[in-house]
């Protein structure tokens, strides 16, 4: 079986493609760049591309079966606002649109707690409405990117 996977360089997407292909799935990592922290396996194959070039999403995806969306730019504050939205809801939108094109139909999308807020002492799910404004850019980007996928 052959997973697409977003993030590999990244602190879960680092993770989650070892131990995929440890269970012997054929994992093909979208990367930026070949030189960082790229986990090494046998069953992982390295393309280079970004999640912001739909192209570079194709090409990493094509012959897979599912898709594990982990890349995201993950910060609090970056001086230009709208890369906020250009990575983590252009590139989520690249990967859905590159996903439904080649017919995947399993998809996991990695987001944040951060969408949720704070939630002052008590248990909240994924389905809990968000109880103060957002904080920052980040939350809102990745939240939007929820509505995506959603």
């Amino acid at each position: 079986m052959k997973l697409f996977l977003t993030g590999a360089t990244g602190y879960v997407g680092h993770r989650l493609a070892l131990h995929a292909a440890k269970r012997g799935y054929q994992v093909q990592a979208l990367v930026r760049n070949l030189q960082r922290n790229l986990p090494r396996h046998p069953n992982i194959r390295f393309f280079t591309g970004d999640i912001t070039d739909a192209a570079s999403v194709d090409r990493a995806m094509e012959g897979c079966q599912q898709v594990i969306h982990a890349a995201a730019l993950a910060r609090y504050y970056h001086p230009r606002a709208s890369e906020f939205f250009r990575v983590n809801v252009g590139g989520t939108h690249h990967v859905l649109e590159a996903a439904l094109r080649q017919g995947i139909s399993r998809l996991v999308f990695t987001s944040t707690c951060a969408v949720l807020g704070p939630s002052y002492g008590r248990p909240v799910t994924e389905t809990d409405t968000r109880l103060r404004p957002f904080d920052n850019d980040y939350e809102v980007s990745k939240y939007c990117a929820e509505q995506l996928v959603a």
